[in-house]
């Protein structure tokens, strides 16, 4: 009996000495140097909780320029998890030069529908002043040779008028006429001119030209007084045509490019393939572009020839211009040419804009 009571008194006082220690750490929470211990220890367990949620939800960011990859999330730190964190996947960074390309392809594709819009609206203007010109009517014409001549009217096409006089039959072309006598005879040639010389303007209002400043040479007499001579002419002339094949420049591919997709969907349009091969060359100040054309060609009519020739150099100089590859649509000029790279068409060596077909 005494040993089993000495027993049971030694766990009660096993049991009072615990209970003395958790007062005594109670009472340390609120009075003494170790005050607040057990809330300082329930918070950082609590902030070391929210650190571990915010790594595992957070979406990688990737820099400009890095290459974009699978990132995986950090896994939980509970290693025995049956459900351990997907890899979150990044998209990758959009190619701000491909971007660029393409809005301003779409903004070129406005423009040039916008300005073909406006074109046929100046053409149809410039067309209704036109007069009627009459067939067995007598015309007093100058040419730029100098005559003066007088004959009756008896055929007229879009390139050559056929007279009567008493020295017999004749032929005049558009290009033998003055300017004046063209448009009593050509008035439809004229109003292309001026339809063109409108279109020109609002491309300028676009794209305004960037012609260099004409360097002024001086002299120096011998009072000192320095006294200007002519200037200088900024270009020299346009020197002609090259039609042997040769390699496009590569800064003028991508204007070459838009070019020929335009040609692509006219020849979608049409059915057939009027134009089979095309390039480009660099010319001085000037751009040109060579043309090959099918054999469709020759078997168009030929007033339908000119009006198509007309759009394409329209097309070609506007291009050529919104790419700043030309300071102005006046240098900027086409070529047609058969198989065998003969000219058969094109803008005149003069004046761009001036087309003309065989």
């Amino acid at each position: 009996m005494s040993n089993k009571s000495s027993k049971g008194g030694g766990g009660l006082v096993f049991l009072w000495a615990i209970a003395g220690v958790l007062v005594l750490a109670a009472a340390a929470e609120f009075v003494g140097p170790k005050k607040g211990w057990i809330s300082a220890l329930s918070k950082t367990e609590q902030k070391s909780f929210d650190d571990v949620a915010v790594l595992t939800t957070r979406t990688p960011t990737i820099t400009q320029g890095e290459t974009a990859k699978q990132t995986t999330a950090p896994k939980s730190q509970n290693a025995g998890s049956a459900n351990p964190e997907k890899a979150i996947p990044v998209a990758p960074p959009e190619d701000e030069g491909k971007t660029a390309r393409k809005l301003a392809a779409e903004k070129q594709a406005k423009e040039a529908a916008h300005l073909e819009k406006l074109h046929k609206q100046f053409l149809k203007e410039e067309l209704a002043k036109c007069r009627k010109v009459r067939i067995k009517k007598i015309y007093t014409l100058e040419l730029k040779s100098g005559e003066r001549f007088i004959g009756t009217l008896i055929m007229i096409t879009s390139s050559r008028a056929i007279f009567t006089s008493a020295k017999g039959d004749r032929v005049l072309e558009p290009k033998q006429l003055t300017q004046k006598s063209k448009k009593k005879l050509f008035p439809k040639a004229i109003a292309k001119e001026i339809a063109n010389q409108r279109y020109d303007r609002e491309v300028e209002k676009l794209y305004p030209p960037e012609e260099p400043v004409a360097v002024v040479r001086t002299q120096t007499r011998k009072t000192g007084t320095p006294t200007p001579r002519r200037k200088a002419n900024p270009y020299a002339p346009f020197a002609g045509y090259d039609a042997s094949p040769a390699k496009t420049p590569k800064h003028l591919l991508n204007v070459l490019k838009q070019f020929k997709l335009w040609l692509d969907m006219q020849n979608r349009r049409s059915g057939v393939g009027i134009v089979t091969k095309i390039w480009a060359k660099q010319q001085g100040k000037y751009i040109v572009c060579y043309m090959t054309m099918g054999n469709i060609w020759n078997k168009v009519d030929r007033d339908k020839r000119v009006t198509v020739c007309d759009m394409y150099w329209r097309m070609w100089s506007y291009r050529a211009r919104s790419e700043r590859k030309v300071s102005s649509t006046k240098r900027a000029h086409i070529v047609l040419l058969d198989k065998s790279n003969n000219i058969v068409g094109g803008s005149s060596k003069n004046k761009a804009s001036n087309v003309w077909v065989k």
